[in-house]
């Protein structure tokens, strides 16, 4: 592979398995490789070298989408599960990056007096998904 962005993607094929079904088990699709960014910086310069390569793109949290959304063919996978960092409130606003789990953002921010304005039926699914 040329492109040196893309040179750190998981090619494991127990991951690529893992990430080839969609949370009902209905859809197939396997992608070539997942990738794991840790920054919006890197998730910017992992689309520049798929979107260079032609390569198709899916964006995966926890993983409860459904129908395949977050899958992709021959594709790379960007799991955000590392863009996890939760900021703090000011001013009754808060930032966080779209790999957070609503699990571990409700009990953060309700601790200060604070909660999300709408919630999923479960808390497993991340921010970024919902």
């Amino acid at each position: 592979m040329r492109n040196r962005e893309l040179l750190d993607q998981d090619t494991d094929e127990r991951a690529l398995e893992a990430a080839s079904v969609d949370f009902g088990r209905v859809v197939h699709k396997r992608p070539r490789g997942i990738v794991r960014p840790v920054s919006a910086g890197e998730v910017a310069q992992f689309m520049r070298a798929a979107n260079r390569e032609r390569w198709p793109v899916a964006i995966q949290g926890a993983g409860h989408s459904q129908s395949g959304h977050s899958l992709t063919d021959n594709g790379i996978l960007i799991e955000t599960k590392g863009l996890d960092r939760i900021g703090d409130v000011e001013d009754g606003e808060i930032s966080v990056q779209g790999g957070v789990l609503w699990r571990d953002l409700v009990p953060r921010v309700y601790a200060q007096g604070y909660l999300p304005m709408g919630l999923t039926s479960h808390l497993s699914p991340t921010v970024g998904g919902t």
